[in-house]
């Protein structure tokens, strides 16, 4: 049976807060909850984090697309000051997290496809150099993968046991300043700085707030957007890198001469629109893909779906589980056509089959893909089961629910 891959990157991690799972709500990004809601959110995590399946499509999208709507709202809070006029880093960098559990959820992790990835990448850097922020300090951590240039770059600021002092002097600041938001920033002293500057030099990545105490003393308050985001998107990177493909130094290596690659085109036709618009045409996965909304039996990009359709004419349902399957390419969108093949095709067995549980997982799957519920359309097991009852042949149910989903679903809303 095919299902999606679950190890996804949730968004917290990538910027370092203590959410384990998308589901927890314990920190710094609960920013415009009463203490009642965080209760109530606790509750409901309580009872689902050890069983994610127990949540319904619908959650899972609201769940799925709050990331990126409470990230937005503390940028544009605490970074920007309510000035929403660099707000673009904020969508690269969401489209960079997109980009990246997109290639994750689909095992697309391939030297083919994270050109992809590498594109968001120079895409974001390239945004803030032409706005008139070098960024030497993130291109030498970023091919080191870790944050001791920078540590060495605050120490050439101020000596070490100033530094300790400035940050600890900051933290006082920050505490004071997002606790009237009803945000808790730990005390952190001198001596626990002096700790931490160390270990940050060997590896140990720091938390957002820890990012956050970085950026009052690298920045002010014209550029606190530019670094803020260099901070974040190197922060990803080695967690990309270092935890999730840490194995794969052939992979970095890959993605670090495209990321380079993609950041001289990305200069070279920042004046002219033609070429830029060819550029993202080509390589911004969700530029590329957002117009995919219909299926066509006979265009179905599955080798053995003639046999599919023989075991469906045969009422032999349960068999498509384990016939319907595919061979990776080294086609990223070709790759992805049949992944969502094999998905439409078992959620219209489980349909045939009348069981909820399956039509539950399926629905899910193309709803994640598709962004279904996102773009309205309603999770009905019984209005699936009644639409495909009387429909004994593959293609006929599959040109059903591309009229069902055409008069139901709003394709117009873009993924991002």
């Amino acid at each position: 049976m095919n299902t999606l891959n679950n190890h996804k990157i949730n968004l917290w991690s990538l910027i370092g807060t203590r959410k384990k799972t998308i589901l927890e709500v314990k920190d710094i990004l609960d920013i415009g909850k009463t203490k009642s809601q965080k209760r109530r959110t606790e509750q409901t995590v309580n009872r689902l984090k050890n069983n994610p399946q127990e949540l319904s499509p619908k959650k899972l999208n609201e769940i799925t697309f709050s990331e990126p709507k409470l990230f937005k709202e503390f940028c544009l809070k605490f970074i920007y000051q309510n000035d929403s006029k660099k707000s673009k880093y904020i969508e690269s960098f969401i489209k960079f997290h997109s980009t990246l559990n997109w290639l994750i959820t689909f095992d697309l992790d391939s030297t083919p496809t994270i050109d992809y990835l590498a594109f968001d990448l120079a895409n974001l850097i390239a945004t803030i150099n032409l706005n008139g922020i070098k960024t030497p300090l993130f291109n030498s951590s970023f091919e080191k993968l870790n944050f001791e240039e920078l540590i060495n770059e605050m120490n050439n600021i101020k000596e070490e046991s100033t530094l300790q002092k400035e940050l600890a002097k900051i933290n006082n600041d920050l505490k004071e300043k997002y606790e009237k938001e009803n945000i808790r920033i730990n005390n952190i002293d001198e001596e626990t700085f002096r700790v931490y500057l160390h270990s940050w030099k060997k590896n140990k990545l720091p938390n957002l707030i820890d990012l956050l105490h970085f950026l009052e003393l690298t920045s002010n308050k014209d550029t606190k957007p530019e670094y803020f985001f260099q901070l974040v998107i190197l922060r990803a990177v080695i967690v990309i890198f270092k935890c999730h493909f840490k194995n794969k130094q052939n992979l970095f290596d890959e993605f670090k001469t495209k990321y380079y690659y993609f950041l001289i085109k990305i200069f070279a036709t920042s004046n002219d629109e033609v070429q830029k618009d060819e550029l993202y045409k080509k390589y911004k996965l969700f530029y590329n893909y957002k117009e995919h909304n219909s299926f066509n039996f006979d265009t179905l990009n599955i080798s053995n779906k003639m046999e599919l359709n023989n075991l469906f004419l045969e009422g032999k349902y349960k068999e498509l589980f384990t016939e319907c399957k595919y061979q990776k390419t080294n086609d990223c969108f070709n790759d992805i056509e049949l992944k969502l093949s094999t998905y439409l095709i078992c959620f219209i067995a489980s349909i045939k089959l009348q069981d909820k549980r399956l039509i539950k997982i399926f629905f899910k799957n193309l709803s994640l893909f598709l962004l279904l519920e996102y773009r309205g359309l309603s999770y009905e097991p019984n209005k699936f089961i009644k639409l495909l009852k009387e429909k004994n042949d593959l293609d006929v149910c599959i040109n059903t629910l591309n009229r069902y989903f055409s008069e139901n679903v709003d394709f117009k809303i873009q993924l991002h």
